[in-house]
Order: C-alpha cells, then structure tokens, then sequence
C-alpha cells in the first residue's frame, strides 16, 4: 500500500507542520505532497524527507514566494 500525506503549505513551523512530522515517523516511506515548500522556514526538520516532497508548480511561478 503506498501512502501519501499532503499538507497546504511548508512554509513555517506550527503545530500542522509538527503533526506532519509526526505522521511521517508512523509512515516513513509516505510522500509529502504540498503548494510550496522553505527549507529555512521549517529549519531543516523536513530536510531528511526532501527527496520525497512533491512541490506544486506554484513556487516556480515569478514572483515572490511570500505571496502565494
């Protein structure tokens, strides 16, 4: 059975971004699925998972990422 765990955005590191940690120990191998994604403002905690996380088209649009 193959898991995928989607959250809106990884941009921060809030309560929603630490239940997706949890979930990602109960499911390891899971894909994470997401709008757009910030190494710096999660401070590395998904860095482990990064080859796993699926970035939406969204962050390569111009612009600024802040204003999603």
């Amino acid at each position: 059975m193959r898991i995928a765990l989607v959250h809106d955005h990884l941009t921060q590191l809030g309560g929603a971004e630490k239940v997706l940690l949890t979930m990602l120990k109960l499911f390891p191998r899971a894909d994470i699925y997401t709008i757009n994604y910030s190494r710096r403002k999660t401070l590395g905690l998904f860095a482990p998972y990064e080859r796993r996380i699926h970035i939406s088209f969204i962050q390569r649009l111009p612009g600024d990422p802040r204003w999603y």
